[in-house]
């Protein structure tokens, strides 16, 4: 039964990536395409994600039962690992999203993957909303432990998680006397590649939270991050972050957090896509110091942006600790948050 409910919502979030395909969007269906990918991978091999989960082992498993292409599901496998770890060049995701599509066109015999009509389209917008509807009534409030490998799967599940989470730093001493409090949550549906909790000095003020710094952490599919974010409206702070990098205290506060296995500079594109990360480095070709040389570039690429859209959708070096996908308890997150809010003191009184 379960596995007939998730070849249900793979044939349903196919058709929303073959929509985003059709309309040019390659970056966004390559990266839905690349979930849904190893999602049927481990539903028809009936592979346990939360047990050592190795997709290479989970394409072995589906090669073993038969009737299936052994090279093309490695090739796609090979994708898979591309877009995930952010190692696709842009010219490559058209590429990549019309050989899922053509797999899944196949396996979920799908009646079709371009050209929908207006009316199709919104039927398929409209199965997405009744999914959404169906997936927020199952969600209840639960006390915060941690996440689960599984968790991640399911950013309903994971918006479940970091409401738990959100009540449990409201009531936590350190981060009443910090000053710091949790804002909303963004809404989470079946379309959405982020769960967003943002902790900020103004509670009062819910869009405070696109103007300034804030202490976020954010879960995508394959991460979770705790890390200093600054949101779409943010041109100002971008730009006095940006100056900061000319500071010797800020560079060796963040020198000694990269001691941090899971500490990392990384720069974002598309509101929350990690496209490289990086530790701070004094070598001369490092990527550390290529972005050093490139900052005042970035401050005009931050006035561009805004003065001509009036959002910013990417950033630049970015701190924080980057999870990769697994078991994370509660004490690992509490720990992350008070290291990352000396960070944030630090920037928020440069500012």
């Amino acid at each position: 039964m379960q596995k007939e409910e998730d070849i249900k919502d793979l044939r349903l979030f196919t058709e929303y990536s073959a929509l985003m395909y059709t309309e040019q969007n390659f970056m966004i269906s390559s990266i839905f395409l690349a979930m849904l990918y190893e999602k049927y991978v481990t539903a028809i091999a009936g592979v346990d994600t939360t047990i050592d989960f190795v997709l290479f082992n989970a394409v072995e498993k589906l090669i073993a039962i038969g009737g299936y292409d052994e090279d093309e599901l490695h090739r796609l496998r090979e994708y898979r690992n591309e877009i995930v770890h952010n190692n696709a060049s842009k010219n490559r995701y058209q590429k990549y999203s019309k050989a899922y599509l053509n797999f899944f066109k196949r396996e979920l015999n799908l009646n079709k993957i371009s050209c929908f009509s207006p009316y199709e389209r919104n039927q398929i917008f409209e199965r997405l909303k009744a999914y959404e509807f169906l997936k927020e009534s199952r969600i209840n409030k639960t006390d915060f432990e941690g996440f689960l490998t599984k968790d991640f799967f399911d950013l309903y599940v994971m918006k479940e998680k970091m409401n738990a989470l959100k009540i449990k730093l409201t009531d936590n001493d350190f981060f009443k006397k910090s000053g710091l409090k949790p804002s909303s949550i963004n809404k989470v549906g079946g379309t959405s590649g982020y769960v967003w909790l943002p902790l900020t000095d103004a509670i009062d003020d819910p869009e405070i939270k696109f103007n300034k710094p804030t202490l976020s952490i954010l879960s995508t599919v394959h991460s979770l991050r705790i890390y200093l974010d600054f949101g779409g409206q943010a041109k100002d702070a971008r730009k006095q972050y940006f100056d900061l990098y000319q500071d010797i205290s800020f560079l060796k506060m963040l020198s000694k957090s990269c001691e941090d296995s899971q500490f990392h500079l990384f720069d974002i594109e598309w509101y929350f896509n990690i496209i490289e990360q990086y530790k701070v480095s004094s070598e001369e070709d490092s990527v550390f110091q290529r972005h050093l040389k490139n900052i005042d570039k970035y401050k005009e690429r931050v006035c561009k942006d805004f003065d001509e859209k009036q959002v910013i959708t990417w950033n630049r070096m970015l701190c924080g600790y980057v999870f990769e996908r697994s078991d994370i308890d509660r004490k690992m997150i509490l720990e992350s948050l008070n290291k990352m809010l000396k960070i944030y003191k630090h920037v928020s009184d440069k500012m």
